[in-house]
């Protein structure tokens, strides 16, 4: 399993850090915490990002 750090997300994402963090702090992004250190799996995030994509003639949602 791939451990990204938060600030290889966002610029894989290309937004901020602070987005990044956010969006794990509010569940939507998992995480593995390991002592203070907070990673991405890189399996997680491409699920994640899957869930994300919008289809043709979709109303954009939450994140949920």
């Amino acid at each position: 399993m791939e451990l990204l750090k938060v600030g290889e997300v966002a610029e894989r994402l290309r937004i901020s850090r602070a987005l990044v963090y956010r969006l794990c702090a509010t569940g939507q992004l998992p995480v593995v915490r390991i002592g203070f250190a907070v990673r991405i799996s890189a399996e997680a995030l491409e699920a994640w990002l899957e869930r994300m994509v919008q289809m043709p003639g979709e109303e954009v949602k939450g994140g949920d």
